[in-house]
């Protein structure tokens, strides 16, 4: 986990949980797969179902990248490594290139529709996309702001399914990362069970889609959740 990416990873049973609702939906049988953001080795998951067509992650973490690059070659998927810098625009090649995209964004509505923007623009006409988003770190109005801009350019949600991705906090690095600053003095240790959970969003492309509307001015600052006020 790197606090400068504002890194936070899924449980195992979380990456199961999606994967579930990836194959209940058939997101991932012969599809072109690309994950935003890795640091849950989400695409060494989909790999092991030897299910997808193909699958690429989009990650700025040198270790990430080369720790996959490492293992790609003995998976029975291979996951290509792109390294992108998401305040940047992606190269054209990457334009309507995949079926789905996958991502945990940071908890921030500018972050969160910063990635779903680069992710939109990678999807094909048809795909579909997969969002973690919290309760505990963005409120119903937030929630609201995202959703709408996506609902906007021409996405809409099929599937929102509460508490369904558990955060891995262990031990004596539970309270380490950098967005619990905000928490209440008075959570001042480790909780007996996990608690930090996000609603895993799934949306779809319907009909023709229009760029996402909404300012990125700023948008380095919301790439940390504890860097908000």
């Amino acid at each position: 986990v790197n606090d400068d990416y504002d890194q936070m990873s899924i449980t195992p049973k979380a990456v199961k949980n999606k994967l579930s609702v990836m194959l209940k939906e058939n997101d991932l049988l012969e599809r072109d797969i690309l994950c935003i953001g890795d640091d849950d080795l989400f695409s060494v998951a989909c790999s092991l179902t030897g299910l997808p067509k193909s699958i690429t992650v989009f990650d700025i973490d040198k270790k990430v990248i080369g720790f996959i690059d490492e293992i790609s070659p003995r998976l029975p998927v291979p996951i290509k490594t792109v390294s992108v810098n998401l305040l940047k625009s992606l190269p054209k090649k990457y334009n309507n290139s995949f079926d789905i995209f996958i991502s945990e964004p940071p908890d921030t509505v500018k972050g969160t529709l910063l990635f779903v923007s680069r992710g939109m623009q990678a999807l094909r006409k048809n795909g579909a996309f997969y969002l973690g988003m919290t309760e505990e770190t963005l409120n119903k109005k937030q929630w609201l702001k995202i959703e709408k801009a996506i609902t906007q350019s021409g996405f809409a949600f099929t599937n929102i399914i509460k508490d369904c991705e558990e955060y891995v906090r262990e031990g004596e690095n539970e309270l380490s990362w950098k967005g619990f600053e905000k928490l209440p003095k008075w959570i001042n240790k480790p909780a007996s069970k996990s608690w930090f959970v996000s609603a895993l969003f799934r949306a779809e492309s319907i009909g023709k889609r229009k760029p996402l509307r909404f300012s990125f001015k700023d948008a380095k600052k919301e790439l940390i959740t504890s860097l908000l006020p």
